[in-house]
């Protein structure tokens, strides 16, 4: 794929020091017209989600339908040829995972609109790896499955300011989690991939922008904790990949030196916008017994809760309680955060093993958490390949499903991420994407 792909990449003239064994993206065709208008239908569908009432509105629903008819005429419409053998087994596993959430929704009773809500995104998940699936047996251009996430993901941020602002008439300067799209960590992890690729693009700045920005205003620690460590793995992984030390310390210095800058601006902007930023985040990082800093305390509540309730039964431990199910908080903290006018939430938890766990058990949970690691495992070597190989474009889009699933990691213990409808849809096509690019890389080494 030629470094034109990306706008602006081609502009700025950098030392190349690539091997020149270079390895492109796997894919050999583009999209036919009904292709692409299906596809950017489904990735888009739920770009402008919101939160609607308990068991969704109208409009999601009808968001959904679109979903799920743009997905299977786009699968129907075409030929069936075989995928990667290591997205199918990943499939089976999900399928499995989805297949189970029903035991608990039959044997305890959960209402169907709470199903619908909590398992409808993990749903949407295991259909963009079965699509991916199909497109990768169909030899599409993986850069045309990967481009659209991009840009539903700067819809998103977009439209989560924009729908804060209209319809929940909230002021810029007082917003906190009203910022935060759920496609934070792909635009976080595209940005860090441009970052250590050797060549910074424009869509890259845009994303470290906005990534930047959200985070800064929000006041949102985990995402500082996320930042750090993904810049400390993909340094570290980038000195072992085999580059020459001289593109190591260039790509090293250049990165570095984009960030700092972007963080000032950031900054710069953030006090403009929210004079009193200082000291927020000196409230929100040290003063944790105040009354606006109880999140620590709610996230600790649920987890005890969640477990407790988890051990009461062996079948609960077994097979979990169900998707949709009621959480609560643990007995010794209940008094206290009532006392904050916070209440029991029925439909997650918020952090995603707790809900992971508490809805589907250890057996069936502890299914979808080994396709989790599998997969940063196989994102690990797949980026460790790619990060030294081919062209700028080619690095970047080969070190982005990596990164992402190192945000997933990191701010798991701190938010519950599969709870949103489109962050289901796009992280199961870079999944799916990552597999696909481990199994062409085996078939090139080979």
């Amino acid at each position: 794929m030629p470094d034109s792909v990306l706008p602006g990449s081609a502009q700025t003239s950098y030392p190349d020091y690539s091997n020149s064994e270079t390895l492109s993206l796997p894919g050999t065709r583009n999209f036919n017209g009904l292709e692409r208008f299906l596809y950017w239908l489904y990735v888009l569908s739920f770009s402008i989600d919101f939160r609607g009432p308990k068991g969704g509105s109208d409009s999601q629903y009808v968001m959904l339908l679109v979903c799920f008819l743009s997905a299977f005429f786009l699968i129907l419409f075409g030929p069936h040829k075989k995928g990667p053998k290591s997205l199918h087994a990943i499939i089976l596993m999900m399928l499995v995972f989805c297949g189970s959430t029903f035991i608990p929704l039959i044997a305890y009773g959960v209402p169907l609109e709470r199903y619908v809500r909590v398992a409808g995104p993990f749903f949407l998940f295991t259909t963009s790896l079965y699509m991916v699936y199909f497109l990768a047996g169909r030899k599409v251009i993986l850069f045309e499955l990967l481009a659209p996430i991009l840009i539903g993901s700067l819809i998103s941020w977009v439209w989560s300011i924009f729908y804060a602002i209209t319809f929940k008439d909230v002021a810029v300067s007082t917003m906190r989690y009203q910022l935060l799209s759920p496609a934070q960590p792909l635009l976080i992890a595209f940005a860090f991939a441009s970052l250590i690729s050797g060549r910074i693009n424009t869509i890259g700045l845009i994303c470290l922008t906005c990534s930047v920005l959200s985070t800064l205003l929000s006041v949102t620690r985990q995402y500082i904790f996320s930042y750090a460590l993904l810049f400390i793995i993909l340094f570290w992984m980038m000195s072992k990949s085999g580059l020459p030390a001289k593109e190591f310390h260039y790509r090293m210095r250049k990165g570095i030196l984009f960030l700092l800058a972007f963080i000032f601006i950031g900054l710069s902007i953030t006090i403009l916008i929210r004079p009193d930023t200082f000291n927020t985040w000196y409230m929100r990082l040290f003063v944790l017994h105040d009354v606006s800093n109880n999140t620590a305390l709610m996230r600790l509540a649920q987890s005890i809760g969640s477990w407790q309730e988890l051990f009461a039964h062996p079948i609960y431990l077994l097979t979990g309680k169900g998707m949709g199910s009621t959480f609560h908080w643990a007995d010794n903290y209940d008094v206290y955060l009532r006392m904050y006018g916070i209440k029991d939430m029925w439909q997650h938890a918020d952090v995603m093993w707790d809900g992971i766990f508490h809805t589907a058990g250890v057996v069936f949970g502890g299914l979808f958490t080994y396709v989790l690691i599998k997969s940063l495992e196989t994102g690990g070597s797949v980026a460790k390949i790619y990060i030294r190989r081919g062209s700028a474009t080619t690095r970047i889009l080969g070190v982005v499903p990596f990164a992402f699933l190192i945000q997933i990691f990191a701010t798991s213990f701190f938010s519950n991420p599969f709870l949103d409808r489109f962050f289901s849809i796009f992280s199961g096509v870079i999944i799916g994407c990552l597999y696909w690019m481990h199994d062409y890389t085996k078939e090139v080494r080979e």
